[in-house]
Parts: C-alpha cells; structure tokens; sequence
C-alpha cells in the first residue's frame, strides 16, 4: 500500500525560513528526536509538504511530520494508520 503524506502551513508564511531539510516524517511520538539540519542553510517555507511512503504486511504505523523551521520545530499530530 503506498500512501501520500500531506501537510499544509495555515495562513501566511512569507517570514518564515526553514531549516534544509526541512521536514522528515518520523515514526510516532515517545522516542528521542535527534534533529538533522545543514549549519546555517535556510530556505523559503512552502505551503505543502509532501511525501509518499509504501508499506508492505500489515500492522499499525504511527507517524508525525516534523518541519525544521529556523526558530523552533512545528509538529504535526500523530497519524495512525492500520493496515490489514
């Protein structure tokens, strides 16, 4: 099964700098985030992020889209997916 990952900035982001790259999906909250970020290497923030993944068996999989802007991280909720 391949799924497309999806998220939007609400409002404006013409201020906003992300950090390169920008964002990564990471697999469910409770573990320790290890940020990886090229030293002092910005980029204009973009209205979508996307990406997509393919799984093969089943199972359930957690997931949170983390973007790296260049003052704090913004997570996104955690996406619950059970494949059968």
């Amino acid at each position: 099964m391949t799924v497309k990952f999806t998220g939007k900035f609400l409002g404006k982001i013409d201020t906003i700098q992300m950090l390169v790259p920008d964002f990564f999906l990471f697999p469910g909250h409770g573990k320790t985030l290890i940020r990886y970020a090229l030293p002092d290497t910005t980029q204009p923030a973009k209205q979508f992020y996307t990406e997509e993944r393919t799984y093969t068996g089943q199972g359930v999989v957690k997931l949170v889209m983390v973007l790296q802007s260049k003052y704090r991280d913004i997570y996104s909720d955690t996406l619950t997916i059970t494949i059968n």
